[in-house]
């Protein structure tokens, strides 16, 4: 008797030796190929909203986001934050301690922490989208992100995990309501909207501290863009004047885009 003969395809010598050299990479350059997150400060009517932007897409866990919060010249807190429904299933955030007072300046912790996939919440996030991960109802006066001595001391910075590996990205430039950018980064100094509400016409009053390409877009809270266009300033004060396309009586926000990525939102009235 001789033994069966075994007539199921063999894979070549060289093949299997290409698929267990190739096979380590493709499963690292998996667990590797994440975005890094940058995080945005932007003020709407009542509110400022915490936005990530990442710049690849990712549909996984956001395992960890951290952020500290201050200002001058406000007590109380922690403020009461709310979350859009699905960044409270992919990374539930809260205050992480009580409010610290300095002097006359106000910090307060938050940080969140992820268990779910974005995928399992029919969530993908897109290279350039900005995600609100939880709102406060802090507006009336100028807040920005911990870059302090304090801040870094007490474990408090700008901080994002995904998939467990730190994907930390940059603290981009956010505005208040009236319109005065708070990016000591930015060669916006200061920009200003009028008249506020408007009909159609509107002018834009900047100060500059150079030469500047800048880049104006309107914005629905849908986030769909409705107008855009392009513009170049020098350095100091100037005005720009624009014709807005019809827009339907509403609240938009007037996006200022540069090429360092240092972004300005105002809020803009749209009357009949």
């Amino acid at each position: 008797m001789y033994p069966e003969k075994n007539n199921k395809p063999r894979l070549h010598s060289s093949v299997k030796f290409f698929f267990l050299l190739v096979s380590p990479f493709l499963f690292f350059s998996k667990l590797i190929a994440q975005p890094q997150v940058s995080v945005l400060m932007r003020y709407v009517p009542g509110f400022v909203e915490v936005v990530l932007i990442p710049d690849g897409s990712f549909d996984g866990v956001v395992s960890n986001f951290q952020l500290t919060l201050t200002a001058e010249g406000v007590g109380g807190g922690p403020f009461t934050l709310t979350q859009p429904p699905e960044a409270a299933a992919y990374i539930p955030m809260q205050a992480a301690g009580s409010p610290v007072i300095l002097g006359n300046r106000f910090y307060q912790k938050y940080a969140g922490f992820g268990l779910q996939t974005l995928n399992s919440q029919s969530v993908g996030w897109i290279a350039g989208g900005e995600y609100v991960i939880m709102r406060l109802p802090i507006a009336t006066v100028s807040w920005e992100p911990g870059l302090d001595n304090w801040t870094m001391e007490n474990n408090g910075q700008f901080y994002v995990e995904l998939n467990g590996k730190d994907r930390t990205g940059s603290i981009l430039g956010a505005s208040k309501l009236e319109g005065l950018h708070n990016n000591r980064f930015s060669p916006i100094q200061s920009v200003k909207v009028f008249p506020n509400p408007s009909r159609q016409d509107i002018t834009l009053n900047l100060e500059m501290t150079q030469k500047t390409d800048i880049s104006a877009s309107l914005w629905n809270y849908e986030g769909r863009q409705l107008w855009l266009t392009h513009f170049t300033t020098e350095a100091g004060g100037q005005q720009f004047s624009f014709s807005l396309p019809p827009l339907p009586p509403s609240v938009y926000l007037l996006k200022l885009e540069t090429q360092d990525f240092s972004f300005t939102f105002l809020t803009l009235v749209i009357t009949p």
